[in-house]
C-alpha cells in the first residue's frame, strides 16, 4: 500500500522531534509531494534511516532534477556510495575504499544476474564469495586485501541475511533486486551491440517473464546513437528464435521503455511478430516508429503520446485509451 503524507509524518515522528520540518526538507529535495520516493514505504524508510544515522539534511543525500525515475536511480546509487564510504581501507598505505562505487555496482549486478538466472530471491554466501573472487581477479586487487573484502561481503548493506537461513542473503527489497537486474541487462545489451554475439542476451531474455520495473530502469540507459541498431538486433533475435520462449514477450516489454522519449531521425521498424501487452505503453512518448506484423494484447495507451506512428499488418485484441 502506498503511503501518503500522513504515514510519512507518522514514521518520521519515531526518529525526529520535528517531523514536519524533515518532511518539508525531503519534499523540497524531491521537488514534488507525489514523488514515488515518498509513496513507496521501502524507499522512504531507507531514506529516513540514512538521514537519522548520518545526521545529514535531505538535500545532502537526495539530488534530483525532479524526474521520478532518475531520482529513484540516484537514491539507490546513493545507498551504494554510502556503502563505499563504509568499506574504508584500513591499510594506511592508501586510505582508499576497499572497492570503488563502480566495483560495488558491478558486484551487486552480477549477484542480481545470478539470482535471475537461477530464478530465486536468495543467494548463498559461498556463491557471493565465488563471484566476488572472480571479480577481484579481474580488478587486479592486491592479494592481501582479497580475504578482507570477501569477509566484508557477508555484511553488505544492500544484501540482508535470510531468516532461518544464516548462510543466505537477499536484496533488502525486491525493487533493489530488479534495479540491479536491469544494470546487468544493460551491460549485456551494450556488449551485444559491441560484439554482435547474441548468446548471453538471448539466454537472459529467455529465462522468465521480465518484470516491468526491470524494463523501466532501462529507460534512457541506452545511448541514442545505439537505439536504432539495438531495435534492429531485437528484430533479428525474434526472427531467429524458432520456438516460443519468453524472449519474444521480453523484447516486447523492453522496446517501449527503450524508445520512450527518443526522437528518431528516421522511421524505426519494429517487426517479426513481436508481442506487446498490458500497461507497457502507458505514459510513454513514442515518435517515428513503424510496428509491422506485431501483436498487441490488452494494450493501454493511457497518457501516451504517439507521433509519426504506423501500425502495419498488426493485430489488436483490446485497446484502452
Amino acid at each position: 500500500k502506498d503511503w501518503t503524507e500522513k504515514e510519512n509524518l507518522e514514521y518520521l515522528g519515531y526518529f525526529f522531534e520535528s517531523p514536519r520540518s524533515i518532511y518539508d526538507d525531503i519534499v523540497r529535495a524531491l521537488k514534488s509531494k507525489e514523488h514515488p520516493l515518498l509513496t513507496r514505504p521501502y524507499l522512504f524508510t531507507k531514506i529516513v534511516k540514512v538521514l537519522q544515522e548520518d545526521k545529514i539534511n535531505a538535500s545532502e543525500f537526495i539530488t534530483t532534477d525532479g524526474n521520478p525515475l532518475d531520482s529513484i536511480n540516484d537514491v539507490i546509487e546513493a545507498f551504494v556510495r554510502r556503502e563505499v564510504s563504509k568499506w574504508k581501507d584500513t591499510d594506511k598505505e592508501t586510505g582508499k575504499p576497499y572497492l570503488t562505487f563502480e566495483e560495488h555496482m558491478e558486484l551487486l549486478s552480477i549477484i542480481a544476474q545470478e539470482m535471475w538466472e537461477t530464478q530465486t530471491d536468495l543467494i548463498s554466501v559461498e556463491t557471493i564469495q565465488f563471484l566476488l573472487s572472480y571479480l577481484l581477479d579481474n580488478w587486479k586487487v592486491e592479494e592481501k586485501l582479497k580475504p578482507i573484502i570477501i569477509r566484508m561481503s557477508e555484511s553488505h548493506a544492500l544484501l540482508i541475511p535470510v531468516e532461518n537461513k544464516d548462510n543466505f542473503r537477499k536484496f533488502d527489497h525486491l525493487e533493489f533486486k530488479n534495479f540491479f537486474i536491469s544494470k546487468s541487462l544493460i551491460g549485456l545489451l551494450k556488449n551485444y551491440l559491441e560484439s554482435g554475439n547474441a548468446n548471453l542476451v538471448r539466454k537472459f531474455l529467455s529465462i522468465a517473464q521480465l518484470p516491468d520495473s526491470v524494463a523501466r530502469y532501462c529507460t534512457k540507459r541506452v545511448e541514442g546513437a545505439n537505439i536504432e541498431g539495438l531495435i534492429g538486433r531485437f528484430n533479428k533475435l525474434v526472427s531467429d528464435e524458432w520456438k516460443p520462449t519468453y524472449l519474444q514477450a521480453n523484447i516486447g516489454t523492453l522496446i517501449p521503455f527503450i524508445l520512450d522519449g527518443y526522437r528518431a531521425p528516421r522511421l524505426i521498424s519494429v517487426e517479426q511478430k513481436i508481442t506487446f501487452s498490458s500497461l507497457i505503453f502507458e505514459a510513454k512518448s513514442l515518435y517515428n516508429i513503424k510496428f509491422d506484423s506485431c501483436n498487441f494484447i490488452n494494450i493501454s495507451f493511457k497518457d501516451t503520446s504517439l507521433a509519426g506512428i504506423i501500425f502495419s499488418n498488426s493485430t489488436f485484441n483490446e485497446i484502452r485509451i
